[in-house]
């Protein structure tokens, strides 16, 4: 990369500087430029200011967001910061000219890059996960897939079976991730189990491994129950869905009330010349059959 051949062999960080802004203003959905420019500053600048100023940009970054979604004035109190303590405040002047280009793609990126520092660099663990679970409910964070992928990596590292069951729920009801991750993300999560679990453990979690194949079986409608939990139950219950998954008939998002049933059917038990003429058969449910389909997205 150019920028880093500025800052190496012509030795002009404020040229690199701009390079990094300028491709992170061009590219504003990638996360790759802002971490690449994090771990610049990291080199060059004082490491514990870039990590203050790099969260005051997320802060700053929340505080704006959760204003604009009220859809209403800036509140007159004084705001503090989102995820506690006092209101963030961005004084570096690289961070200044950086801020205006971020974007609700890119500025997680900061949370990511910080805590690979923790962890890979300064080896605390503690302080990695302290990091992370701080800023998991921001609606910023829930469409981040490197936030995640990240978070994700590192639970399963550290063989926490409890907190990777608790990202894939997480991410199951509130996550705003494409199918596709959250599906490998469950299937990760499912191998892990199989692989980190005793024979007792795993017949005390039979179901739950039973319930993540049948939710990333491609030709099972049981894919969509943990979508279905999040859209139509706000409490998460599986009886309601479960309903619901049933009156689909392995039709999803098509709901029909009930089936057409022939109640006066022909006695096979007995032979047919002792039987009387059969009478016209007599059916129920044939209106509600007959009924236009009703979606599930028509009822949300």
């Amino acid at each position: 990369m150019y920028a880093e051949y500025a800052a190496v062999k012509l030795k002009d960080l404020e040229k690199a500087n701009t390079i990094y802004r300028s491709l992170i203003s061009s590219n504003p959905s990638l996360t790759e430029p802002v971490g690449k420019y994090f771990c610049f500053l990291m080199k060059h600048k004082d490491q514990e200011l870039v990590i203050a100023q790099s969260l005051a940009c997320d802060n700053t970054f929340i505080a704006g967001y959760s204003t604009k979604s009220e859809g209403g004035e800036p509140p007159k109190k004084k705001k503090k910061n989102p995820t506690g303590g006092p209101k963030p405040a961005i004084t570096d002047s690289d961070f200044k000219a950086l801020y205006p280009k971020l974007t609700y793609n890119n500025v997680t990126q900061f949370i990511v890059e910080i805590a690979k520092h923790y962890w890979l660099t300064e080896h605390k663990v503690k302080k990695t996960r302290e990091l992370l679970v701080l800023f998991y409910k921001q609606e910023i964070v829930k469409c981040s897939s490197s936030y995640w992928s990240f978070f994700f990596k590192f639970e399963i590292s550290q063989r926490n079976k409890t907190n990777v069951m608790n990202i894939v729920n997480y991410l199951k009801y509130q996550g705003q991730l494409p199918t596709s991750i959250i599906n490998n993300f469950i299937f990760i999560y499912t191998d892990f189990l199989m692989k980190n679990s005793s024979s007792g453990d795993l017949k005390k979690i039979n179901r739950e491994v039973t319930r993540c194949y049948l939710e990333v079986d491609q030709e099972s409608s049981t894919h969509m129950k943990h979508f279905l939990k999040a859209r139509l139950d706000p409490q998460l219950m599986e009886e309601s869905t479960n309903n619901i998954l049933i009156k689909e008939a392995g039709h999803p998002c098509a709901i029909r009330e009930g089936r057409p049933r022939i109640t006066n059917a022909i006695d096979f038990t007995t032979r047919l010349d002792e039987q009387e003429t059969p009478a016209h058969p007599v059916f129920t449910n044939v209106e509600k059959a007959n009924a236009p389909v009703r979606y599930i997205y028509e009822s949300i």
